[in-house]
């Protein structure tokens, strides 16, 4: 996937959702390949931040993980959501020391999420959403309330200079509540496929809301709720 500078300066450089500053320590988990990496990478470096690398398997052993953490005073963090469970799972006061932990990649377990609220309670906990087509991150939702048994973790609302469409089959919004296919628009937007115009024809299609634009069909099936925020609720081709 062909990514832009200006991708990732939208990701990263203020960005409404972001809040890094100097005093600030990331922790580097994602390999260089995830696109995970260009948030912790640039996310740090672009705002005076410290980076701090977690090796594989620190990341994967609690004991050690907190370590690192408390070694070196991370503050933020963003993990894939399955490592997120695992470490909620396991041992959830490691995160109690950070500022902020953004979590995301597939849907969150509210149970889990509730676990961790109530060990750190000061801890700002996000649920990050979006395709590396839409350069890592489209929307994000900080948690603030989340009932154990909440059917559904939303996916907030649109990180600054992202468009999201929710539109039906035949191209046109979907009102409040109605199911649709969510479509990404804005500066986040990739260039397509390397070497695939095919596919990159497929996927990034003309938007009908501005010329010369284009959108990217994510696949996602989810709904606008009455206060602006957007709830996933599964894939289209599923």
């Amino acid at each position: 996937v062909a990514i832009t500078h200006r991708g990732i300066v939208r990701l990263v450089c203020d960005a409404d959702y972001l809040g890094f500053g100097p005093s600030d320590v990331v922790a580097q988990v994602a390999n260089t390949s995830f696109d995970a990496a260009t948030w912790e990478i640039w996310g740090a470096l672009l705002n005076g931040s410290r980076l701090v690398g977690i090796r594989k398997d620190e990341a994967l052993t609690p004991d050690l993980l907190r370590a690192r953490l408390e070694e070196h005073g991370v503050t933020a963090m963003l993990l894939t959501t399955a490592l997120f469970h695992r470490c909620v799972d396991t041992a959830p006061a490691m995160f109690a020391s950070l500022r902020t932990l953004f979590f995301g990649g597939e849907a969150a377990d509210a149970r889990r999420v509730a676990a961790l609220r109530t060990v750190a309670p000061g801890l700002r906990l996000v649920n990050a959403y979006g395709p590396t087509e839409g350069t890592t991150i489209a929307s994000t939702y900080d948690v603030v309330d989340t009932a154990p048994d909440a059917a559904r973790m939303p996916i907030g609302r649109p990180i600054a200079d992202t468009r999201l469409h929710v539109l039906d089959p035949y191209g046109r919004e979907s009102g409040i509540g109605v199911p649709g296919e969510l479509y990404i628009g804005g500066a986040g937007l990739a260039r397509g496929y390397v070497g695939r115009p095919d596919l990159t024809a497929e996927r990034f299609v003309p938007s009908p809301f501005g010329v010369g634009e284009r959108l990217y069909r994510t696949g996602d099936v989810v709904r606008w709720r009455e206060d602006g925020v957007l709830e996933y609720l599964g894939r289209a081709d599923t």
